[in-house]
């Protein structure tokens, strides 16, 4: 037990040695991956990246959809606010934006491609669109140089970048106007033959309420209704005053008197007259009866007729009003020619390079020498020890990488051949 300590403390002890033996290599070596990686960083190609950020235009500004569904479609499971992102992804990345970006650049000669499409795709993998949670979008756009740049390279490279962010953000807009003014016209054309028959329904509803204001006398139905309530009510009244006064008469003088009769007489009509009211007396006459008062017996029967159809126009003369106003909200947004994105931040020209990012190459770089260098230490001085300690493995170990080595010459003297 008392051992394994002491192992451990050899073990450091001969690992702390072998450094030392093998410092200069590790030092040189780790030196010299330094310098190459930096020299390799000055030669390689320098990336310039260019932002824009934009803002689209709110729905509650956007006259293209119904008055009656705006901020609808953004609340609806809340999906609007993707569903728009989603939108403006796929223009972005469509042929038509690409295209006319690629063409206003002359990208095809900048990234050296022999067709617009090879153009198209080399584009698309040095553009991005991202979507903030606060609802701005970031839309980035790279360049790089060529090798060994110079400064007037650096500078026309920072340039492109920024003009093809701003050639994107352009292009988005102009394509997204033009599909919404192109959704403007289907909806006007829509709305327009709805609209026609909208007013054939209306004036079909205004025809039916006339035929029954016609058919059954009423003007005001409610009120009319109204009105008749109130005479048949002072009928009643005079009937109850005159059959008091009719009883008194017979008390007074009896039923031959001349008064009395006359009174009796009187009754009798006001009974008539409330009947008539209350219910209608069919007539042999062929001529046409128009009532200021609708009989009871009919009321139930003429307010339902009648809400029905004043129900039916409403709802077509509702209608009618909401088409209107759409046909013009959709005639503007047909024609309608204001920017459907609010730049916030326009690309400028990047003043630093995201690639390379020379400290990192360098530190990695560094890391992996050190790594394999020490690998490399620790091969070679288990090959001394077992060189030292057991030369029949080192030579049979030898003899195994001398038959490797014969194997692969044969191979390549094949391949001469052929």
């Amino acid at each position: 037990m008392q051992n394994e300590p002491e192992s451990k403390s050899l073990n450091l002890i001969e690992f702390l040695f072998i450094i030392n033996n093998w410092r200069r290599f590790i030092f040189l070596n780790f030196i010299s991956i330094i310098i190459l990686t930096a020299i390799i960083s000055l030669i390689i190609p320098k990336t310039y990246q260019a932002e824009s950020i934009i803002l689209p235009v709110s729905s509650s500004d956007d006259i293209m959809m119904p008055i009656g569904f705006q901020g609808f479609g953004s609340s609806l499971l809340g999906l609007g606010e993707s569903e728009e992102a989603n939108r403006l992804m796929a223009i972005l990345a469509s042929r038509t934006v690409m295209q006319q970006v690629v063409l206003q650049n002359d990208l095809q000669n900048r990234y050296d491609e022999e067709t617009i499409e090879s153009a198209i795709e080399e584009l698309r993998d040095f553009s991005d669109i991202q979507f903030e949670d606060d609802g701005t979008i970031i839309i980035t756009a790279s360049a790089k140089t060529g090798f060994l740049p110079d400064s007037a390279d650096e500078e026309r490279t920072r340039q492109l970048a920024a003009a093809i962010a701003n050639s994107l953000v352009n292009e988005l807009d102009k394509t997204n106007k033009m599909l919404k003014s192109k959704h403007g016209r289907y909806t006007r054309m829509f709305i327009e033959e709805r609209l026609k028959n909208s007013v054939a329904n209306l004036d079909a509803a205004e025809d039916s309420i006339n035929s029954f204001q016609s058919r059954f006398g009423t003007i005001a139905l409610p009120e009319q209704i109204e009105a008749a309530i109130a005479s048949a009510a002072e009928l009643e009244r005079s009937i109850v005053t005159l059959e008091v006064r009719l009883a008194t008469l017979e008390n007074m003088f009896g039923t031959d008197h001349p008064e009395f009769t006359l009174a009796k007489l009187e009754l009798a009509n006001l009974n008539n007259k409330l009947d008539e009211m209350m219910q209608r007396v069919e007539s042999d006459s062929a001529k046409v009866e128009f009532l200021l008062f609708p009989v009871f017996s009919d009321i139930p029967d003429l307010i339902t007729k009648y809400f029905r159809l004043e129900r039916e126009f409403e709802i077509q003369e509702t209608i009618y009003a909401f088409l209107v106003q759409e046909f013009e909200e959709a005639k503007i947004q047909e024609t309608r020619d204001t920017p459907t994105l609010h730049i916030i931040d326009e690309a400028v020209p990047p003043i630093k390079r995201i690639k390379p990012q020379r400290a990192l190459l360098v530190l990695i770089a560094g890391f992996i020498a050190i790594i394999f260098s020490l690998i490399f230490v620790f091969i070679s001085e288990s090959l001394i020890k077992l060189r030292a300690d057991n030369p029949e493995d080192y030579s049979k170990l030898t003899s195994v990488f001398q038959s490797f080595k014969r194997t692969q010459q044969n191979s390549s003297d094949s391949n001469a051949r052929f």
